[in-house]
């Protein structure tokens, strides 16, 4: 009888921890990020290197036309930022030969 209670005791503490580690890693499966979550970078902002690559150079590089697509999609920019943005990506459009995409911007 005793040896019956112990493997209870087991049993439930097995189970137990395996609820406790399904809860604990809930968070950790789901599929979307909360509404709340912030984006960190290595280094400047993808506007903020936006700006600068279009200043910098008169070439119509398609990894900065990337970067600055990706900074008018980020959540918790401001508007004046996005427009500025906005005007860069024009620009690197216009440098491309893509004017009906820059004025569709």
């Amino acid at each position: 009888m005793k040896m019956y209670i112990q493997y209870l005791n087991v049993a439930r503490s097995a189970k137990t921890i395996a609820v406790l580690a399904a809860v604990a890693a809930g968070p950790l499966m789901t599929a979307n990020a909360p509404s709340n979550a912030r984006t960190w970078y290595n280094g400047q902002h993808p506007a903020v290197t936006c700006a600068k690559g279009v200043a910098s150079t008169d070439d119509d590089d398609a990894y900065l036309l990337r970067i600055c697509r990706d900074a008018l999609t980020l959540r918790g920019t401001s508007r004046a930022i996005k427009a500025r943005t906005l005007v860069n990506t024009g620009i690197l459009e216009m440098r491309r030969g893509n004017a009906a995409k820059a004025l569709a911007l």
